[in-house]
């Protein structure tokens, strides 16, 4: 007795897949809808570029921010200082004036 159906599917499948290693040696397959895709790669691009541009000027705000609150301390520091000055004046001339 023969055996129905197997040596046909067993046979398709060797020629399916010797056309797959043809097809995949001779031709690259086609870029379906080529200008679709390029548009999106631009898209892609232009959106890194903002993300990029976002995150230069947040590290430039942050820096600002850190200098104003340095140049704040300083001018805290003189006025400090300044009022240290005054009172030790005060303090000499109220000596001065009690000899």
């Amino acid at each position: 007795k023969k055996k129905r159906g197997t040596p046909k599917k067993n046979n398709h499948k060797k020629k399916k897949e010797k056309m797959k290693k043809k097809s995949i040696k001779s031709h690259k397959p086609r870029r379906k809808h080529a200008h679709l895709n390029d548009q999106r790669e631009e898209v892609e691009t232009r959106s890194e570029e903002e993300k990029r541009r976002v995150y230069e000027e947040e590290e430039l705000r942050i820096e600002k921010e850190i200098k104003e609150q340095e140049q704040e301390q300083k001018q805290e520091k003189d006025q400090e200082q300044e009022q240290e000055h005054e009172q030790e004046e005060n303090e000499q001339e109220k000596e001065g004036s009690e000899e």
